[in-house]
């Protein structure tokens, strides 16, 4: 089993597994895409190769049914659109009856058996999104880094790290698509170090505003 990154090209995959020196030697049986229910109709029309990933996919797997966000029947008409050949199940934590679906990888891959529609999309280049990183041994306080957060998680589709407090305590930041949480954690003895994913920042942005929060 191959799990590609959340920014990779499937169809790029694909492609790499037919080469002359793979094909005798892997097999792509099945294409899995996991579809996010809750952030999936914030990004899907921006981004392309998400769009991919769905076109590709043998089974679309809408996960975090539970949360009660996004609209499910707006998501299944999008996923039908890019890939109605695809088998739609909805789980929470991934969770699907696996039995059920051992007859599906008894035929071809979408991959394969729709390679002539496949063929005429070019693989995609690298995603038009940067990483950016900070690093610094500079401390913030709580309510500085509250508003840093603010502001740069509209910016980010994923960010993540650890921020030493000036009150002497550390935080591990999780956020995703806007969504950000930060939980104390011990025994940490590194810098603050973040590193985020986004469309619209740059890493000069980042570090900048971090410190122009820092010292406001």
């Amino acid at each position: 089993m191959l799990e590609a990154s959340g920014l990779s090209d499937p169809i790029a995959i694909a492609e790499l597994f037919r080469h002359e020196k793979l094909r005798d030697r892997i097999f792509l049986a099945h294409v899995w895409c996991i579809v996010d229910a809750v952030n999936y109709l914030k990004v899907i029309q921006m981004a392309e190769r998400l769009k991919r990933q769905i076109m590709i996919a043998d089974t679309l797997i809408i996960n975090k049914i539970d949360s009660g966000a996004g609209n499910l029947s707006d998501i299944h008409e999008s996923l039908s659109e890019l890939n109605p050949d695809a088998v739609r199940m909805e789980s929470t934590y991934c969770h699907i009856l696996f039995n059920g679906l051992q007859n599906l990888l008894k035929g071809f891959p979408l991959a394969l058996t729709r390679e002539k529609q496949h063929n005429q999309i070019k693989p995609y280049g690298r995603a038009p999104v940067n990483t950016v990183t900070l690093k610094t041994t500079y401390r913030i306080g709580r309510p500085r880094l509250d508003l840093f957060l603010r502001d740069v998680e509209q910016k980010v589709i994923r960010m993540k790290g650890f921020v030493n407090l000036e009150e002497g305590e550390t935080l591990r930041i999780q956020s995703v698509f806007g969504e950000t949480h930060a939980d104390h954690i011990h025994h940490y003895t590194g810098p603050t170090e973040m590193i985020g994913i986004g469309f619209n920042i740059t890493a000069s942005d980042f570090g900048k505003k971090f410190h122009y929060y820092r010292k406001s």
